[in-house]
């Protein structure tokens, strides 16, 4: 249910925690596109991976997908996940 992201709204990397918190700039098919803190502009593969949304002002992370719905690079290691989720100039 990352189609629910829109720009502006606050979100987390599940696996790469050390990116910090992002605002989403654009949602298009499945591409969405994220200024994280210490990680700059990304692009992530919706299909991949569940981003955590920000809400409630409490600081904390909530699943937009519920665990079963998870995608395979949310189980992989972390760096994995980071490098998986991202789409470069040449995988788009």
């Amino acid at each position: 249910m990352n189609t629910v992201l829109e720009p502006g709204m606050l979100v987390r990397h599940p696996g790469c925690p050390e990116w910090g918190l992002g605002q989403v700039q654009s949602n298009i098919g499945g591409r969405i596109t994220v200024n994280f803190e210490h990680q700059g502009k990304v692009v992530i593969d919706g299909s991949r991976v569940d981003l955590l949304a920000e809400w409630g002002g409490q600081g904390q992370a909530n699943r937009l997908h519920p665990p079963s719905a998870r995608a395979h690079s949310d189980r992989v290691g972390g760096s994995e996940r980071c490098r998986t989720a991202v789409q470069t100039p040449d995988s788009a």
